[in-house]
């Protein structure tokens, strides 16, 4: 699961693991039938008309023959099927442990057979392939891509600042600072917050600085955002400062006051799935900061058996304090998608932060699962991801505090999580892989891109459906997963991409401890349901 082969072709490879991923749950599943699943890879480029259309023409001198693969499959399927099941196996391997020491013969080119080009997949770097690339071929979308001009988190982080600036936060600190940022991202900055409504930018002060403030660009970020207070970097030796001492310590008010306001005011997020369960919550608690927020869902009209709309969702967003846009969207349709995302930029003038949380869920074995509902699955959890993600991106690239945040569980390979569910895992997991790919993808563009899931079952209407109501009793609220998406689209882009967060860890690491609050019911804090995809329990917690 190296990131790297998704940033460049995310689609693709979640195609082609969604094929490995059948091997790893129907082997599980159909152990006990003495049915054998295995998948077979090669190790080098195998000569075929789509390593053409990749590499070129020329690719036949660095490439074996397809013949290889033919060796090494009728090697495996003529073993009996308990000998082996559920492995990913290599050509060569195989063929090696049959005894094949001469390799040279599957070379298109015998005088080539030690410098064959390396197949996508294997632990070898991407660069690899690129070197045997032909001009203008697809394997170039391998090199790595140059990063932006776009400057890098203390930039940012300055543009965010300048962007709360006010007459009273000048008025209660009345000093100039300068600011010798040293290491990665060294440079001079600049606050003015002694004039008119203060101003903030890179280079030398306007004017004479009051005090002179020097340190290294991680520490200078962690005060700014709240995780190093002036005073201690100050005492550790983090900060030196020259100047007036008790000026440069008022920054400590300011920073307390400047991290309550960097948060979501003035931001747009478009959601999937948010007229009810955990997409209204995070909603909701972005509104409460005066956020301006895109629904988009499927139900307008109210539904027998669900809670909610789009419109009565909107109607409580309003009434939190926050804008809201109501839009009728099946994230199954590119029509839909894209109309939502150019009202929402026409409404709010652009997209700061995507939440995919719409979903479908079916439980079921391979050989009870209808296509209809497998379908249903991949085009609402995977291909819906990645579809509306897609629509959003070029929004999201002009953003000051873009975030893609995915609600979707941690890459976790075990065979169990496939066997008796394969279909959903394997949707559900697709959205999972688009943070691998986009975070990589995207990391140069400062867009965050992350995955959150919870610990425990979260009481929604799937929940119920799956548990039915007594799941209630050993299920926590949607407000976890919405405080918890709130920490994390909370952090200044960049600060962490191509992670999966678990919701309590979180809220943990943000110096929450109590965590009976969120339980449904509280005295069963502790004997709450686990979630699927999600091993261990912290006790802690």
């Amino acid at each position: 699961m190296a990131p790297h082969w998704f940033s460049n072709h995310v689609a693709y490879t979640m195609a082609k693991y969604g094929m490995s991923m059948c091997v790893l749950g129907m082997a599980k599943e159909f152990e006990s039938a003495n049915i054998a699943v295995n998948a077979l890879w090669p190790r080098t480029a195998i000569f075929t008309a789509a390593m053409e259309m990749l590499t070129g023409k020329e690719s036949d001198q660095f490439s074996r023959k397809p013949e290889i693969m033919a060796d090494a499959a009728y090697a495996i399927l003529s073993k009996e099927p308990k000998q082996q099941s559920g492995k990913f196996l290599i050509d060569d391997e195989v063929l090696t442990a049959e005894g094949i020491t001469d390799l040279k013969q599957y070379a298109c080119v015998p005088e080539n057979a030690d410098k064959l080009m390396p197949d996508f997949f294997l632990d070898v770097a991407p660069e690899k392939l690129v070197e045997f690339a032909a001009e203008g071929s697809h394997a170039a979308s391998l090199k790595k891509p140059q990063a932006d001009a776009a400057g890098g988190k203390i930039e940012g982080l300055f543009k965010k600042i300048e962007s709360m600036l006010s007459e009273e936060i000048v008025r209660k600190t009345g000093a100039v600072y300068e600011f010798k940022v040293k290491g990665e991202e060294a440079g001079t900055w600049f606050a003015d917050l002694k004039n008119g409504t203060g101003k903030v930018g890179k280079g030398n002060p306007p004017s004479t600085a009051d005090a002179v403030l020097t340190m290294d660009s991680k520490h200078f970020f962690d005060m700014f955002t709240g995780k190093l207070k002036p005073a201690n970097a100050f005492m550790t030796g983090k900060l030196k400062i020259s100047g007036d001492l008790q000026k440069a310590m008022k920054l400590e008010k300011l920073m307390g006051g400047l991290k309550a306001k960097l948060k979501l005011a003035g931001l747009t997020l478009f959601i999937t799935g948010a007229s009810r369960g955990i997409g209204k919550a995070i909603a909701l608690k972005a509104a409460r900061d005066g956020a301006n927020i895109v629904l988009a869902a499927k139900t307008a009209e109210p539904h027998p058996k669900l809670p909610g709309t789009i419109y009565t969702a909107a109607a409580e967003i309003e009434a939190a304090g926050g804008k809201a846009l109501p839009c009728i969207v099946d994230v199954r349709s590119e029509e839909a998608v894209r109309a939502a995302v150019k009202k929402a930029v026409a409404t709010f003038g652009g997209i700061d932060i995507l939440i995919n949380n719409a979903s479908a869920i079916s439980l079921t074995p391979t050989e009870e699962t209808d296509m209809k509902r497998y379908d249903l699955m991949h085009n609402i959890n995977t291909r819906g991801t990645f579809l509306v993600s897609k629509e959003c991106l070029p929004y999201l690239r002009r953003s000051r505090h873009a975030h893609i945040l995915n609600i979707s569980p941690p890459l976790n390979m075990e065979p169990h999580w496939f066997s008796n569910h394969v279909a959903y895992t394997m949707a559900k997991y697709g959205m999972s892989m688009c943070v691998l790919g986009m975070a990589r993808e995207y990391e140069s563009a400062n867009i965050s891109v992350n995955a959150l899931w919870p610990r425990t079952i979260v009481f929604t209407a799937a929940v119920e459906m799956l548990h039915g109501k007594e799941g209630y009793s050993y299920a926590r609220k949607p407000e976890i997963m919405a405080d918890a998406a709130y920490a994390i689209l909370s952090r200044p882009p960049g600060v962490s991409t191509g992670r999966f967060f678990i919701d309590d860890e979180v809220l943990a690491e943000e110096g929450v401890k109590d965590f009976e609050q969120y339980a449904c019911v509280p005295g069963n804090a502790l004997i709450l349901t686990p979630d699927i995809f999600v091993n261990e329990k912290k006790a802690k917690l």
